[in-house]
């Protein structure tokens, strides 16, 4: 369910409580067997009352052809799926938000990502608009290249950029881990929401540059991500 300014998690509620109502109502007679097919080609086949799972490639569309027409109110099925985008299909997107990330020098120049030295001090600013209207409880998901990783904030000798300007709206909370950066913040219709997290190079090598996304927790619909990327470490 959308985020309408209303209580999202009780509107989920009503809903898995209407859909416990409608299964109770279903007869208790047995779900056909049947088959997923991708095109012509069969990909899987499930028993009586039975699952089946399949590894999907290409554009084929998918079917399910059931062996015996069930009777009225006494077939419910549910297709749940999950997909991760090779490198060569990733394109950046953005619909109703707008993300944007840089890397930059101490002195908050833009960095040669072909160049980077080993023990150097990055900068990596994410910046995110909306396009369209104010989204409430957005996550901002920053991966880091391999060969990066976040300077210890909690240090008394962590060193601070005097350069780094804050965004007109501050995020509500950040999650710094080993491997990413998350902001959880609201995204207002005008003005930006800009976060700014210190990170080493330690590691020498070409590494990729994963995308940074945004996503709307409650309305994913409202989402963005920016290109991939590649970073030499020397």
């Amino acid at each position: 369910m959308a985020d309408n300014d209303r209580d999202v998690t009780q509107d989920n509620s009503l809903g898995f409580l209407a859909l416990g109502t409608f299964y109770g109502q279903t007869k208790s007679v047995p779900h056909p067997s049947g088959k997923i097919m991708s095109g012509d080609k069969e990909l899987a086949a499930f028993e009586t009352n039975g699952t089946a799972q399949v590894t999907v490639k290409g554009d084929e569309p998918l079917s399910i052809v059931l062996d015996a027409a069930p009777e009225e109110g006494t077939f419910v099925w549910a297709i749940n799926s999950r997909a991760v985008p090779t490198i060569e299909s990733w394109k950046p997107y953005s619909n109703g938000l707008d993300i944007k990330r840089e890397f930059l020098t101490r002195e908050g120049e833009l960095l040669d990502l072909g160049d980077i030295k080993q023990g150097q001090l990055v900068a990596m600013r994410t910046v995110v608009t909306s396009s369209a209207k104010p989204v409430s409880n957005a996550v901002i998901s920053c991966l880091l290249p391999s060969g990066l990783e976040p300077e210890n904030t909690k240090l008394a000798t962590r060193e601070d950029l005097p350069w780094i300007a804050k965004g007109n709206v501050q995020p509500d909370h950040v999650d710094i881990r080993d491997d990413r950066v998350l902001v959880f913040s609201n995204i207002p219709v005008k003005g930006k929401v800009e976060n700014v997290t210190l990170l080493r190079a330690v590691t020498r090598g070409e590494f990729k540059v994963p995308p940074v996304q945004v996503e709307g927790m409650y309305d994913p619909e409202k989402s963005a991500a920016t290109a991939l990327g590649k970073m030499i470490i020397k």
